[in-house]
């Protein structure tokens, strides 16, 4: 097929204006859109003379500058040439003008021909994109691939520079200036993700990292593939700085990490925790059994050892408690509430409480504390703090030794301190003072203590906005205190108003009991065996107990107890769904019997979490008892619980 065939079958497909010429002037043939900006019909044009299209100048600059250039160098482009309308108007074209020569030597002139005035629009189109890119959030490109592999960058908006600190001509030229920039460890990744696109034709979506002079970056990348006329691939995109978001997710998923790991933690001690509990509430309760039954006195050698069984089991408790504080410490598990606190007031019930044990080793506790003494704190946390340093004082101090309690307001802040007449603490000492578990030698003496007693302390009094002091120097005693911002001098409420006073635990005798049924759902053998031992102190109650849920909701109906006590993990049912069903088993209670609604309900669990505590109070029941149980304080609470239930159903015993 001749130069001159192809171009007549091609010409018409073009969208602009097309000519075919003869280097006479001659017009062989024109397309629709040439016809159509002419004004007239395709008939019009075949035949004619190029100089019937061209007004006077553009006749001179056809045939003096165009028509010889195109012989000396075969095209000329983008040449201003006005040209005129069948009817004679006259309009403003660009053109853009090619001549080959055919075998038989004959040569055709091809025109392409635009009207300037829609080159103008296309022109403030492409303006108005290119402007509207460049306000883009990120980088708008155009890359391909060559059909001989080369990557370049047919396009791309001036975000290019800042994203990848490349140059848009520079990327023209060669994409390896913008790959160049990828991290290592990625770049292999990125152009599998690439090769891939391209074979599959699938969208190209990317996340990496590029490596800059400010460091590194993550970018990300969205472009969709079409494949060339000549073998080549094109991606449209954009790509734009993920750095914050990825950061930010990273900073998500450490702190999810994070969280799940103290929740483990606290999953984990509080199992722990549970486990250990409940043996203890067998050798502890044993124990106080064994001191407490009036009808088997023991003699003071067997005193003695249930003593230092009791004891050791106290120990042990103690260490429980101290790790799961810890622990909830560190979990942002414990919750102050702040206010103004009297702190002379604290010291007094603290002192009160700590008086027996500063007894026992001759020790005087001296309270120097100034009138009006207020602080802001947690009353319950700051009793807890203050006992802590009190009974630390008492223990490391020497027998008959003195302990000085003093506290006064300094400007904004409350201090309170604790000295003693001990040993003193060496610098380096001083430097380990809160690592758990670190007793600084005191391990090999007699004196108790775990070593996390000082942890506790120093968590507590930062929650409450605080914050410790240590004075101390060798073979001078040492003085442990914290500073609390000061309270408001006459809001300072009773600290501890409205819950338990801070005094040893007495057993009163009971002789006024009312007889009663208590229901006793507990699934351990020894835990079951405990309560059976307590209750043989009470003649007047009848205790039933029962090892599943199951079995309790089969004789609640016919036992009607005066007191549930219920176990919080039972094996066929949780503690609080078989309250919920014991109080809609019967909707109309027994004559001389109050209402289940009434009936007053303990949870008794070796599970000692606040939240879920506090979820069973949520759930109706009355008390809480965490094993191991503490008889001295089970049995009060047993009277007063059985005293308001009997009076509820107005059957009081006199």
């Amino acid at each position: 097929m001749s130069c001159l065939q192809e171009m007549l079958m091609t010409m018409h497909e073009v969208p602009c204006g097309a000519l075919a010429l003869l280097d006479d002037g001659r017009i062989l043939a024109a397309n629709r859109a040439m016809v159509e900006m002419m004004g007239g019909e395709r008939a019009d044009l075949a035949g004619r003379h190029v100089d019937e299209l061209l007004p006077p100048a553009s006749r001179l600059l056809f045939h003096t500058y165009l028509f010889p250039l195109l012989k000396l160098q075969g095209h000329v482009d983008e040449i201003a040439l006005p040209m005129r309308t069948v009817d004679g108007h006259g309009i403003d074209t660009l053109v853009n003008v090619s001549r080959v020569v055919e075998s038989d030597g004959r040569a055709v002139v091809r025109c392409a021909v635009f009207r300037l005035r829609e080159q103008r629009r296309l022109e403030d189109q492409l303006l108005h994109a290119k402007r509207a890119a460049e306000q883009v959030p990120g980088l708008l490109f155009h890359l391909r691939r060559e059909p001989d592999g080369e990557l370049r960058f047919r396009y791309a908006s001036d975000a290019l520079r800042g994203l990848f600190g490349v140059a848009p001509r520079e990327a023209a030229a060669s994409a390896n200036h913008v790959l160049a920039t990828i991290h290592a460890d990625d770049i292999q990744a990125v152009l599998m993700a690439l090769q891939q696109s391209a074979d599959r034709l699938e969208p190209w979506h990317m996340e990496y990292r590029v490596s800059l002079p400010g460091g590194v970056q993550w970018r990300e990348t969205h472009a969709t593939p079409q494949l060339d006329s000549d073998g080549g691939i094109s991606w449209h995109g954009y790509t734009f700085d993920a750095t914050e978001r990825k950061t930010m997710e990273a900073v998500r998923r450490d702190k999810d990490a994070a969280e799940r790991a103290s929740r483990a933690k606290s999953e984990f001690l509080a199992r722990v925790s549970h486990e250990l509990r409940t043996p203890l509430n067998g050798i502890l309760g044993f124990a106080q059994i064994l001191l407490m039954d009036p009808r088997a006195p023991l003699d003071e050698s067997q005193r003695r050892r249930a003593l230092c069984i009791e004891s050791a089991g106290q120990a042990l408790l103690g260490l429980i408690n101290e790790v799961l504080d810890i622990a909830r410490i560190e979990a942002g598990g414990v919750r102050v509430d702040m206010g103004d606190v009297d702190v002379a007031a604290v010291v007094r019930e603290v002192s009160a409480l700590i008086e027996p044990m500063a007894a026992r080793r001759g020790v005087t506790v001296q309270l120097d504390v100034a009138a009006e003494c207020v602080a802001r704190a947690d009353p319950q946390r700051l009793a807890q703090v203050l006992t802590n340093l009190l009974s630390n004082a008492i223990k490391y101090g020497p027998q008959g030794g003195l302990v000085r309690v003093y506290a006064a307001a300094e400007g904004p802040w409350t201090r309170l301190m604790v000295s003693d007449q001990g040993p003193g603490l060496s610098p380096e000492q001083q430097t380990q003072l809160f690592q758990p578990f670190n007793r600084l030698g005191a391990e090999r003496t007699q004196t108790e203590g775990h070593g996390l007693g000082l942890v506790i302390t120093r968590g507590l009094v930062e929650l409450m906005g605080g914050r410790m002091l240590v004075n101390s120097t060798p073979g001078q005693g040492a003085c442990f205190g914290l500073l609390l911002r000061a309270g408001t001098p006459g809001l300072a409420a009773d600290p501890l108003a409205g819950g338990a006073r801070l005094q040893p635990l007495v057993l009163e005798a009971a002789d006024d009991l009312p007889e009663a049924r208590v229901l006793y759902v507990e699934d351990n053998p020894m835990n079951a065996e405990l309560m059976v031992s307590l209750f043989a102190l009470r003649p007047s109650y009848r205790l039933l107990v029962v090892d599943t849920a199951c079995r309790a909701l089969s004789v609640a109906r016919d036992f009607q107890p005066d007191l549930l006590l219920l176990d919080m993990q039972l094996p066929d049912m949780d503690g609080r769904q078989l309250l919920d069903s014991l109080r809609q088993l019967l909707d109309d209670p027994a004559p001389g019997k109050p209402a289940w609604s009434r009936v007053p309900a303990v949870a008794v669990s070796a599970d000692a979490v606040a939240e879920h505590v506090a979820q069973a109070r949520g759930a109706g029941f009355a008390d809480y008892w965490t094993k191991p149980l503490d008889l001295p304080q089970v049995l009060p609470g047993l009277d007063g619980l059985l005293r308001r239930s009997r009076a509820a159903s107005g059957t009081m015993a006199v």
